[in-house]
């Protein structure tokens, strides 16, 4: 079984995914914590204001697939409820925890 929590930290640009995963009796709690470009916050935000960077973070998190790009940079996939069960691509640095762009993904076929 596993838990998510995601909590925001708007003045630090980041996000810390805690995912909690539950063994009998004991717990094990991993803590990453998601940064985004300057880029993302002032451009993508800008153009695409319904994106939310909560979905980001769980697209990374649980992506339904996961592509090396080049530039060091990796492709992740993932549907969202709230886009209609649309794909939504996001981009990552090579860290695959500093997000720097996404998008619905209207090519993605599932």
């Amino acid at each position: 079984m596993a838990i998510f929590f995601i909590f925001s930290h708007k003045k630090l640009k980041r996000y810390e995914y805690y995912l909690l995963l539950e063994y009998s009796f004991s717990a094990i709690i991993l803590c990453v914590q998601y940064k985004f470009t300057d880029y993302f916050e002032n451009e993508v935000l800008r153009k695409r204001p319904y994106i939310k960077k909560d979905w980001c973070v769980k697209v990374v998190a649980n992506p339904i697939r996961v592509e090396h790009q080049e530039n060091n940079r990796f492709r992740f996939w993932g549907t969202i409820d709230e886009l209609q069960g649309r794909v939504l691509r996001v981009i990552t640095l090579e860290d695959k925890i500093t997000i720097h762009n996404a998008f619905p993904d209207r090519s993605y076929k599932l």
